[in-house]
């Protein structure tokens, strides 16, 4: 994969807001935050424009984008609290086979390998929101119940 340098128009301030959001929101870096914003910017339908141009390349695409959103439908039904707690990387290593198996049963086709783990990253990048919400919710979770074993243990 080549790495390509993109170029942003902004003031100092408005970099380091850019900085301080790409923070609070579990980035590290900007660059980190810019290529998950242009993946979802291309990848995520919300953010699509209504063109003829634009109609035209999702129509000679819809039969991928039918794949690709029941890849995303697969994972959040199978995957979901692994990419959470583990990582993209880890999820296809420990589930490339059943993630295989789960989508020829959905819709009868197998992105290859190197989609599948592209597409991971998609996901987790559109997901990211809700991935620290997962994770600190089941942080929390272990945490509580570490405490309430520490306590029972002090009065035992």
């Amino acid at each position: 994969m080549n790495r390509l340098i993109c170029h942003v128009t902004i003031t100092n301030d408005e970099m380091k807001l850019v900085d301080r959001i790409a923070e609070k929101i579990g980035y590290a870096s900007r660059t980190e935050l810019v290529t998950d914003l242009l993946r979802c910017l291309i990848h995520s339908k919300p953010f699509r424009k209504d063109t003829v141009e634009l109609n035209a390349i999702l129509t000679a695409e819809s039969r991928l984008s039918e794949i690709r959103d029941a890849f995303f439908e697969v994972i959040d039904e199978y995957a979901f609290p692994v990419i959470a707690m583990h990582g993209a990387d880890y999820t296809y290593r420990v589930l490339a086979e059943d993630i295989k198996a789960w989508m020829y049963k959905k819709c009868r086709a197998v992105p290859q390998d190197a989609d599948i783990k592209e597409w991971m990253k998609i996901y987790a990048a559109v997901k990211k929101g809700e991935i620290i919400s997962y994770r600190i919710e089941q942080t929390t979770k272990a945490f509580a119940e570490e405490l309430e074993e520490k306590e029972n243990e002090a009065y035992a």
